[in-house]
């Protein structure tokens, strides 16, 4: 990887160089996303009040892990894997259980959807998703596993994904 200074009158920005990894895994998901909106309904199930109210459930609590981990990353946020240059460990907030809340939420939120929809294409794709994130995932802690000493421990003591309701009682 290359860091290139760049300065302009008043400070330096630093640029960090990443990866063609880097680049495919996002490209990847934007497509997987674009291929979730594409409006398939002919395969369907009967729907229900209670299937839209879990899809509705699973949904909102999806919005909320995406947004309490966007609050808590700040500037460290970034779609791609590589940590970047000037980026910390997060590990409080939403982080103290759940690596990859974003993920995790993003998985909720088209499951949420898929099941509200009636659309088991929808729900094959968040299927996908899951899969697509858990590699991807793989990919990025071992990148934080080589750049922070403290990475092992802390993926030892929470969830990939989703809270382990058997571990959360603060």
């Amino acid at each position: 990887m290359i860091d290139l200074k760049q300065e302009d009158n008043t400070s330096c920005f630093y640029v960090y160089m990443k990866t063609m990894k880097d680049y495919i895994w996002v490209c990847s998901q934007f497509i997987l996303f674009g291929v979730y909106l594409i409006p398939v309904s002919m395969v369907t199930w009967q729907g229900h009040y209670l299937w839209a109210t879990a899809g509705v459930i699973l949904m909102a609590s999806g919005l909320i892990m995406v947004i309490l981990a966007l609050l808590r990353l700040n500037t460290n946020l970034s779609p791609f894997p590589s940590p970047g240059r000037n980026s910390e460990l997060i590990t409080n907030g939403i982080f103290k259980w759940v690596r990859h809340p974003i993920y995790g939420g993003i998985i909720l939120v088209a499951t949420g959807y898929a099941i509200f929809d009636t659309s088991f294409y929808k729900l094959l794709i968040a299927g996908v998703l899951y899969i697509f994130f858990y590699y991807k995932s793989n990919f990025e802690e071992k990148l934080l596993k080589e750049r922070y000493s403290s990475y092992e421990a802390y993926s030892r003591q929470t969830s990939r994904f989703f809270p382990d309701v058997t571990k959360v009682t603060d």
